[in-house]
């Protein structure tokens, strides 16, 4: 049984009260009757939903297939063909910002703002003649394999920003952000 149906039954599980369990069980006909008063009903839900799915793996019943069929990719050639097209679009997306081959091995990259707020609706905030100033960390174990995953598997809307593939264009890993002025938009300046 994959991880996809486990996290199905598991949720499902999960909101059923105990005493219904037992009932639940019976109507979806998945496991024998020995099976089913072999179940301890008064263990916590994770040990149910563990030795359920230990059940089924040795008897696969029709119910898991149909969980399989509803997370299957649609049949109809047309749409296959719209979603290997999207795919292989997000790939050259990805590939694009951070190269085909294989990439260097980066944990963090840092983001610093400095800029004036600029809104209509915070007078407060606007009126500052100081910056606003913030700081984001991107940390994995390998950065930019992360990043380039998150867009060729839909995760991350491409294209990718300019702000994180100047990480490999620019091989840095520490960016301020800053303003430039009135009018001008703000640019990434590598340190």
């Amino acid at each position: 049984m994959d991880a996809q149906v486990r996290s199905v039954l598991y949720r499902v599980i999960r909101r059923i009260p105990n005493k219904n369990i037992e009932n639940l069980l019976k109507k979806w006909n998945c496991l024998s009757t020995d099976q089913l008063y072999a179940l301890d009903y008064t263990r916590p839900k994770w040990v149910i939903v563990e030795h359920v799915i230990s059940f089924c793996e040795v008897f696969p019943s029709a119910h898991s297939r149909i969980l399989q069929e509803r997370n299957a990719l649609p049949s109809h050639p047309c749409i296959g063909k719209e979603h290997s097209d999207h795919e292989e679009m997000r790939y050259l997306m990805s590939c694009e910002a951070f190269g085909h081959g294989p990439t260097p091995k980066l944990e963090t990259a840092v983001y610093r703002l400095e800029t004036r707020y600029r809104g209509n609706g915070n007078n407060t905030l606007s009126d500052r003649e100081e910056f606003f100033r913030g700081v984001v960390r991107f940390s994995s174990s390998s950065l930019l394999d992360s990043l380039r995953h998150c867009v060729a598997s839909g995760m991350a809307e491409g294209p990718v920003t300019p702000l994180l593939s100047a990480i490999t264009q620019r091989g840095r890993n520490y960016f301020v952000i800053t303003d430039k002025g009135p009018g001008v938009s703000s640019q990434a300046s590598a340190q």
